[in-house]
């Protein structure tokens, strides 16, 4: 059997830690988050499936209004990241308040590097498979994380299809940068929603549709486990309404400088705006060389400056429940666009950690 942990190292996740290894794990880079500055592959998801055609989706034609078929085995084991799990057993998020089984022969880890858990079926040990779970969030959280390319190291990214949502119920095509294709589908409801991916080589897309078939109908949603950020998350709110985050940077060279400043302004409305500038200063002489001798013509010295990107939304500060366990999440929408971007943010002692930046805060001149 190919182990989770192979599976792991092909992706680019950090190694794992010991079952009983109680150190605080930092916060999980959120996925949307650019990882990288190369462009996606282009979307190939039209068709798929083996002989071209689109996936067949179990999930359509599911009575919403029935209850869905889940097959609770007994008392859960609680993730804990980096151990690598084998079946028959049932695992619990307890952040998300979701338990799932791994049935005999399979496999399963939570790398903690991405808030993600990897599955491999001892049968269809090609077959790659991810659940992704997170609490709070709806058919709009999903959405937002299915309308981009989610980044899994150098070279390895995949690339989703339209999403078709169906009262609590999500589906969509995927294809990965090594032109494997697969197929994602969830649930969202009370508050939480988790998602089951498989990407399968030619010829297996019913060992993927398989294995997700038996994860999706083991799932259920039962009361989450209150975090340790959720008391603090209303006066972390507070702390952050009416600040500034800036950044500021310089580059000297002969003669002059450039230098650039970044802001984010939050205020207690719940709006905020971006906005970037950038300065720059000349200063030098100017002379002739003939052949002989060097004439001075003058001196001269210039500065200017230019306003870059001007943004304004709506921003949301959440306690995040995942796979990789809890963090703080900013949920930031485009007043133009409507576009929703998630990042981290987490305080530190000289500032605010914010979608993987040191940043300065101070108190924001345009919430007063």
């Amino acid at each position: 059997m190919r182990s989770v942990l192979s599976i792991v190292i092909l992706l680019g996740a950090c190694g794992g830690s010991a079952a009983n290894d109680e150190t605080p794990k930092p916060a999980p880079v959120n996925p949307l988050a650019a990882g990288s500055n190369s462009t996606p592959p282009a979307n190939p998801l039209a068709g798929g499936g083996d002989e071209g055609q689109t996936p067949e989706n179990p999930l359509a034609g599911t009575d919403e209004s029935a209850p869905l078929q889940l097959r609770p085995s007994g008392p859960a084991t609680a993730i804990v990241i980096g151990q690598v799990y084998s079946g028959a057993l049932r695992l619990s998020v307890p952040t998300v308040g979701l338990q799932l089984d791994i049935p005999s022969g399979w496999q399963a880890q939570a790398p903690g590097t991405l808030p993600l858990m990897v599955v491999t079926d001892g049968s269809a040990p090609d077959v790659l498979t991810l659940v992704w779970a997170q609490r709070p969030a709806d058919m709009s959280t999903v959405q937002a994380l299915l309308s981009e390319p989610l980044e899994l190291g150098p070279g390895a990214a995949m690339q989703f299809g339209p999403v078709q949502a169906s009262g609590r119920l999500v589906s969509t095509n995927v294809q990965a940068t090594n032109g494997s294709t697969g197929r994602v589908e969830g649930i969202v409801d009370q508050g939480a929603a988790m998602l089951v991916l498989t990407i399968a080589p030619a010829g297996q897309s019913k060992a993927g549709d398989a294995i997700r078939r038996t994860l999706l109908d083991s799932m259920q949603f039962v009361t989450a486990k209150q975090g340790n950020l959720a008391p603090q998350i209303s006066q972390l709110r507070s702390m952050l309404a009416g600040t500034r985050l800036e950044r500021r940077s310089s580059e000297t060279f002969d003669g002059g400088f450039i230098g650039s400043q970044s802001m984010w302004d939050f205020c207690g409305d719940g709006s905020y705006q971006y906005s970037e500038s950038t300065t720059t200063s000349v200063s030098g002489s100017v002379s002739t060389d003939s052949g002989s001798s060097t004439d001075e013509l003058g001196s001269f010295n210039g500065s200017g400056s230019s306003d870059g990107d001007r943004l304004r939304g709506r921003w949301q500060l959440d306690a995040i429940g995942s796979i990789a366990g809890e963090y703080l999440q900013m949920t930031l929408q485009d007043a133009r666009t409507g576009k929703v971007q998630f990042m981290p943010i987490a305080p530190t002692d000289t500032g605010v950690d914010f979608a993987g930046l040191s940043w300065s805060a101070v108190t924001s001149p345009l919430c007063q």
